[in-house]
């Protein structure tokens, strides 16, 4: 089966919005599973950090799991922002607190959230509107003042 299928599986069995699922690791490593571990020490097709990928109880470097551990995560991502679909690209990106600080206007870290996400040429920047399964309308996120997508 092939990398892009095996995504839109899990993505439907988790209730992810296939073609988010398929954007993001299609962002992360080009949908490629031998991709080099990244500067940082992300790892696989959805780029997942160690301590990410062990608090969501997957290895990494086995691609079928690193498909599922990033989809898991993708899912997370959307309940903790209400299916904001630009704030989950920010969260994947920066971190969730990062995210959260910066949305209660606290931004303890002082870091941009979603820059790179949103900004970054290389970097695909039309995302599916809605983040679960079945919202499938197709539309650009715009910016954050400075940074991560608001999803409207």
């Amino acid at each position: 089966m092939a990398i892009v299928d095996q995504i839109a599986a899990e993505a439907q069995a988790q209730g992810v919005n296939p073609a988010l699922a398929i954007e993001v690791a299609t962002a992360e490593s080009g949908l490629n599973p031998n991709i080099r571990d990244s500067p940082a020490g992300a790892i696989g097709l959805f780029q997942l950090e160690p301590p990410t990928a062990a608090m969501l109880g997957v290895n990494p470097r086995d691609p079928a799991q690193n498909i599922h551990g990033g989809v898991l995560y993708l899912s997370l991502l959307l309940g903790r922002f209400a299916g904001n679909v630009a704030s989950v690209l920010a969260a994947y990106d920066a971190g969730p607190t990062v995210v959260s600080d910066y949305l209660a206007g606290t931004n303890k870290s002082g870091k941009n959230p979603g820059r790179r996400v949103t900004q970054d040429p290389r970097r695909p920047c039309a995302v599916p509107a809605g983040g679960h399964a079945g919202e499938r309308r197709e539309r650009r996120h715009t910016v954050f003042p400075g940074g991560a997508g608001d999803g409207r």
